[in-house]
């Protein structure tokens, strides 16, 4: 417990806090406000030492209209005067602070350049040094709980102006913010109080009031006083340095605003004049883990039973902070089982011994401990597993407490081993999660998974129910080999290696087909040739569907059971056209006078109708010179040449298929 001090008395007054916009808005600073005893009229904010006196003839109205004549006042002219009325109206605010000497000095020096009682910071805005200086007027001959407001004819040697102010009443009642006692200590000598209220809206004074061992009535104390501020709080401080040793003393604090009006009192607090720190020091405190117990065993020795009331013990799982009460017994019970722990967890401790008032003497030193328990724990229940895109996601609920995590286990279905997985996984409410992605998994296989609990004193559970699951992962089967096939009677057959013998989960196989026309420009590109696939027994397929003169590719590509597709297989492709006649043989070209005429040797073939003759220039395509069917004479003239040019002639058959034959033998000529 922190010992206070007597702090400067540090009062900032905020006159928008203490008067109403209705009293702000007067003229010059006129304006009558109800303090405790009676009312103070605000006559002016202006003083000229060095010039004409001012003078204030004041009149009073109350709410029926009465008005009467109640003073004439003057403006102090000397700092005799000023003293002398500092003096003379203390009685009148008996708690509002008074400047000495020096202050006198200053506040005069200060009005003598300004000629204004706001420029004086800090003692302007009390009202005993308006009073003082003639700037402020009390009126104590009201009655209580009335209103009036006054007119004010001012005549400051050049003018004479009158003001009227707004109705007030005394005595008024501060809404003041709480006040709460923060902090106290206490001595053989001296008590001394720390109070808290909000910045907003607080006193700038108070009463400090005191009850003696039970005794007598409340009455003011006489006390060294404080104030503190900071952006949120006001602090107030008292120091009694007039207490007895060993006596008990009542205190309230009663709060002031600048005119002595009495707020909200503040709670009574009960405190004995002696240190409570000084105490003996508990001695021999330990905490042992005891599991017969389940818990934590504190034992300590107290050297002065009879001055203490209580022993609390508190506790936190952080050494230096965050520590709270579990408990409050006896001085004459030594020991204390914390049963709410949880096991392996570092625990810390400290305990304090509590006096007849509440006194709380110095916290011991801390200590720290573990629980170990021996206790194996229960495994976790209703593991469930969904297959998923990248794994397995498993889930778990645990029943049991103290647990620090858990361990994952699989096996892969091919043995009856479960080997560990994870790393301690720690707990999740209401349930724990774990996603096994491990590169390792495979979509064609079958896993089991089971989870053991992990106490927080390292003790393993047994296995959990063994789930089973299989990873939502792609497969990709083997893609199909040794494809080939052939035409026969306007139908492909088409045959593949049977790939179920190399890999037991292909299930069947898709036959896709790519079409070309009859100049070989794609038609359809691959695609399936049957509404579902083939049987994984069946590696032969026959296409009933093709057209003659047309050329086919096909691929086969495998299924499995778990819906995997293989990459299509190698392809190959079939023409259905009749094969290509043999060219002619016997070419010859016999140059003339201005032409050429080509010769060759009629075909033995069936179905051949006509030849083709074609003339050729060399890096140059061929020409087509034209044909003769198969009936005629087997030669034909070109008639079309140039001198010096060099040609080659070649000749093609053709069948009743209209399938033209590859190119004879060629044959050069030069004119």
């Amino acid at each position: 417990m922190k010992t206070l001090y007597p702090k400067i008395f540090l009062t900032i007054i905020f006159l928008s806090a203490i008067l109403s916009p209705e009293i702000l808005s007067q003229n010059a600073g006129v304006y009558a406000i109800g303090g405790a005893k009676g009312i103070f009229i605000n006559l002016s904010n202006e003083i000229n030492i060095s010039g004409v006196q001012t003078v204030f003839n004041i009149s009073r109205t109350d709410r029926q209209g009465k008005q009467i004549e109640i003073a004439e006042l003057r403006t102090e002219r000397t700092i005799d005067d000023f003293s002398s009325g500092i003096s003379k109206f203390h009685s009148a605010l008996p708690n509002s602070p008074v400047p000495n000497d020096n202050e006198i000095k200053m506040i005069w020096d200060h009005l003598i350049k300004t000629n204004n009682i706001d420029s004086v910071a800090l003692w302007g805005a009390y009202p005993l040094i308006k009073l003082s200086l003639g700037l402020m007027y009390f009126d104590s001959t009201t009655a209580a709980g009335e209103e009036y407001k006054y007119v004010i004819e001012k005549n400051d040697g050049r003018k004479t102006t009158s003001s009227e102010t707004n109705f007030a009443s005394y005595p008024q009642q501060p809404d003041f913010d709480k006040i709460k006692i923060v902090n106290h200590s206490a001595s053989s000598s001296v008590v001394s109080i720390e109070w808290q209220t909000s910045s907003e809206n607080n006193p700038v004074n108070f009463i400090l009031f005191r009850q003696d061992n039970g005794k007598r009535n409340f009455n003011p104390a006489e006390v060294t006083k404080g104030f503190s501020r900071d952006d949120k709080n006001t602090f107030l401080y008292a120091v009694d340095n007039s207490v007895e040793p060993n006596n008990f003393y009542k205190y309230f604090l009663v709060p002031l605003d600048l005119f002595e009006n009495r707020g909200a009192t503040s709670d009574t607090l009960f405190v004995g004049a002696y240190n409570y720190n000084s105490l003996p020091a508990i001695q021999n405190l330990s905490a042992v883990s005891v599991d017969s117990l389940q818990g934590i065993l504190l034992s300590w020795e107290i050297p002065s039973p009879e001055a203490v009331v209580s022993v609390r013990i508190f506790r936190s799982e952080i050494f230096d902070s965050s520590f709270s009460q579990i408990a409050e017994v006896s001085p004459n019970q030594n020991s204390f089982p914390d049963l709410m722990v949880e096991p392996m967890k570092r625990y810390y401790y400290y305990i304090q011994q509590i006096g007849p008032l509440g006194e709380e003497s110095p916290a011991s030193a801390r200590i720290a401990s573990f629980y170990l328990s021996s206790e194996i724990p229960v495994p976790p229940v209703n593991l469930s597993a969904e297959g998923i895109f990248n794994g397995v996601k498993l889930s778990w609920e645990n029943s049991e407490s103290f647990i620090e995590g858990f361990r994952l286990y699989r096996s892969n279905g091919l043995n009856d081993s479960l080997n560990l997985i994870s790393d301690l996984i720690p707990e999740e409410k209401p349930f724990t999660t774990f996603i096994d992605s491990s590169k390792e998994l495979s979509g064609k296989l079958t896993y089991f998974y089971a989870v053991k609990s992990y106490s927080t004193s390292h003790i393993e559970s047994s296995f959990s129910d063994t789930i089973s699951i299989r990873p939502a992962i792609p497969t990709n089967p083997l893609k199909p080999t040794g494809l080939s096939g052939y035409v026969e009677n306007n139908s492909a057959l088409i045959s593949w290696d049977d790939m179920n013998e190399t890999e037991n989960t292909i299930v069947g196989y898709l036959i896709l087909r790519k079409d070309f026309d009859e100049n070989g420009k794609v038609k359809k590109d691959f695609h399936p040739l049957t509404d579902s696939f083939l049987q994984f027994n069946q590696n032969s397929f026959t296409d009933n569907s093709i057209e003659k003169n047309d050329d086919y590719e096909y691929a086969v590509v495998s299924l499995d059971m778990f819906g995997g597709k293989s990459e299509m297989s190698n392809s190959f492709r079939i023409n259905n056209s009749p094969e290509r006649p043999l060219p002619p043989s016997g070419l010859k070209a016999i140059l003339m006078k201005d032409e050429v005429k080509i010769k060759w040797e009629s075909s033995l073939q069936e179905d051949i109708v006509e030849y083709k003759v074609y003339r050729q220039k060399r890096n140059s395509e061929p020409e087509y010179l034209g044909s003769v069917k198969s009936n005629f004479k087997p030669e034909i003239t070109d008639k079309g040449i140039t001198k010096d040019e060099l040609y080659y002639y070649f000749v093609t058959t053709v069948n009743k298929f209209d399938v033209e034959s590859s190119p004879s033998k060629s044959v050069p000529v030069r004119l």
